[in-house]
């Protein structure tokens, strides 16, 4: 009787599974915007409904996009901030100059920095 009840209670858990494998394959394909990430948990869910072994290879994982956007946005930052020094250097080496020997959008950069100038030289920044 134990025995007859476990196997109930393991093809339930067997049945529960392949409805979620099932749910899971019909919300990938039924996706607003197809990806390959959404291809790849269609397939995988797909090929375990089927009862087969999933092979490495089978098709290509995805790769994780984050760590390539946050690599992308360290290197933004680090070309941001590095231009932003420029920008400083310019000014401060601009900043002892007449406003009337720049052309306007010289003068216009000055006058944008030229508050951060005033606190770098009194030691405020």
């Amino acid at each position: 009787m134990e025995y007859l009840q476990a196997l109930e209670t393991r093809e339930d858990e067997a049945q529960l599974l392949r409805d979620a494998l099932d749910h899971i394959m019909r919300v990938a394909r039924r996706g607003m915007q197809p990806t390959r990430r959404l291809d790849w948990i269609e397939l995988r869910a797909k090929v375990a409904l089927r009862g087969e072994k999933w092979e490495p290879g089978m098709r290509d994982e995805p790769r994780d996009t984050r760590e390539k956007l946050w690599s992308d946005l360290r290197m933004y930052r680090a070309r941001a901030e590095a231009a932003e020094k420029d920008a400083l250097t310019l000014a401060l080496r601009l900043y002892g100059e007449l406003d009337n020997t720049f052309a306007p959008e010289t003068l216009e950069v000055m006058n944008r920095y030229r508050p951060l100038i005033l606190q770098m030289l009194n030691g405020d920044a």
